[in-house]
């Protein structure tokens, strides 16, 4: 918040002096205006964040003349937030007040601890009003160096809810389905934060069996347990002041929340065997690939948790329900994929996306990428067709997508997994065919050129065939 710009059109001189006191340390730039023609020389000159406005300004004093000048503040103000104080003011100036766009209103004499937390509030508000409104200015498509991707309403809600959260520190709870981004939003969440030069630590809870997860989350002290030879640093000790994300937090066990609850409240845990206290710094962002309400009502999740990590929501919306963002999501996937194997541009015809329009996506975005990629690796066109996109090819897309999330295959093994992939099914569609090409090319929808090209690619995953 340093250097945000703060307007005060005080008449008391001694008040604008105090509100000057109190907030200057905090890094705002100040400025008094003692009357409403100053008021307004200063506000088109400064363009201040914050207008901090007494209705009852000299000459006339009179409230109802304050309320016509914040209207007129108002609209000069260019998006500005405005604070209105009065000694004297009535429930229906500040309702009018209210109703017409101001931030709060507080009576006289202003208490120092509210109005510090106001102001901060209201300008943390400007500050990612603003953000939105650029974002949205320059057309951007996506958002994020992990390249979150779309233009649709659904995903400014999300780019929206990326940069509140990323301007407060408060827990954040994502939901959304396999494959949707979660991770993705995440990590944009933390980069934006100003905990962003402080570690991300990434835990897939549904990967850690019972026996672990104690020890994972929370650290054990050797000779703890059978097999703990040595201490071992928690994932929220080892974030120190950075972001734990809990990915797929319902996986936890239920007798396992009340000390996961006991960090996220109280900020401090015990390891595994210790008696130590030790306080933490991490924020948290917890994920789950369903609502999280459905599994407290099913008593399989606590109910205080819940709260406690829900503070922030935000949904990623299914790519069925944005199927806009398709042909972004195609070209940014293409260019990705051309670009890390050093191919030349690919391009999708008409009816090619046309076909990937149609499809349900079940694995979401990552179904989309992983046929992208398949397609990439696969081609030796430039332009890809509809045959490219076969019903058999989405859906074993959607398998590799699963495949993708259970056994943490990384980018940069995504190669051979798509092609092991592809091998089976073609290795499959030769049994059927009693080893004939051609047969099998049509039982895949290929071009019987295209079907021999591929045997020959994935010959080291088909040996004997």
């Amino acid at each position: 918040m340093a250097n945000e710009k703060i307007l005060i059109i005080e008449d008391e001189e001694y008040l604008a002096e105090s509100i000057r006191d109190l907030l200057e340390p905090s890094g705002y730039e100040i400025h008094i205006a003692p009357d409403r023609e100053e008021g307004r020389e200063k506000l088109n000159r400064i363009k201040p964040d914050l207008l901090l406005l007494d209705l009852a300004l000299p000459p006339s004093y009179a409230v109802r003349d304050g309320v016509e000048f914040f209207k007129e503040c108002l609209v000069a103000g260019e998006g500005n937030k405005i604070i209105v104080m009065t000694g004297q003011g009535k429930v229906d100036d500040a309702i009018e007040c209210i109703r017409f766009g101001a931030e709060d209103f507080l009576l006289k004499p202003v208490n120092p601890d509210v109005l510090a937390i106001v102001v901060e509030r209201a300008l943390y508000k400007h500050l990612l009003e603003r953000k939105v409104s650029e974002l949205e200015a320059d057309g951007s498509e996506s958002f994020g160096p992990e390249g979150l991707v779309g233009s649709s309403r659904a995903m400014k809600k999300v780019f929206k809810g990326i940069l509140y959260a990323a301007s407060i520190d408060e827990n954040v709870l994502i939901t959304g389905e396999t494959g949707a981004g979660k991770g993705v939003v995440a990590r944009a969440i933390h980069q934006r934060s100003d905990r962003r030069d402080e570690p991300f630590v990434h835990v897939n809870c549904a990967a850690l069996s019972r026996t672990i997860i104690e020890s994972e989350l929370f650290g054990h002290e050797k000779g703890a347990f059978t097999g703990a030879k040595d201490f071992k640093l928690g994932k929220f000790e080892y974030a120190g002041a950075g972001t734990v994300f809990l990915d797929e937090v319902a996986e936890i066990p239920v007798d396992l929340q009340i000390k996961l609850l006991h960090a996220v409240e109280e900020k401090t845990v015990h390891r595994v065997g210790g008696n130590t206290e030790i306080e933490l710094e991490s924020r948290v962002i917890a994920a789950a690939n369903r609502d999280l309400s459905d599994a407290v009502t099913e008593g399989s999740f606590r109910k205080d948790l819940f709260y406690r990590l829900n503070i922030l929501p935000i949904r990623i919306p299914p790519l069925r329900e944005r199927k806009e963002d398709i042909p972004i999501l195609v070209s940014y996937f293409l260019e990705k994929y051309c670009r890390k194997h050093g191919k030349p541009a690919v391009t999708l015809l008409p009816s090619a996306l046309a076909r990937l329009e149609e499809h349900d996506w079940p694995g979401n975005v990552r179904e989309l990428e992983n046929v992208l990629a398949r397609a990439v690796i696969s081609t030796k066109a430039r332009t890809l067709s509809s045959d490219d996109f076969t019903t058999s090819l989405l859906a074993l897309a959607r398998d590799g997508a699963r495949t993708h999330r259970m056994v943490g295959v990384e980018d940069e093994d995504l190669v051979d997994a798509v092609e092991e992939q592809l091998a089976s099914e073609y290795r499959s569609a030769l049994l059927k065919a009693k080893g004939n090409k051609s047969h099998a090319a049509k039982l895949l929808g290929l071009p019987e050129s295209t079907f021999r090209y591929r045997l020959k690619k994935y010959r080291r995953f088909l040996r004997g065939v």
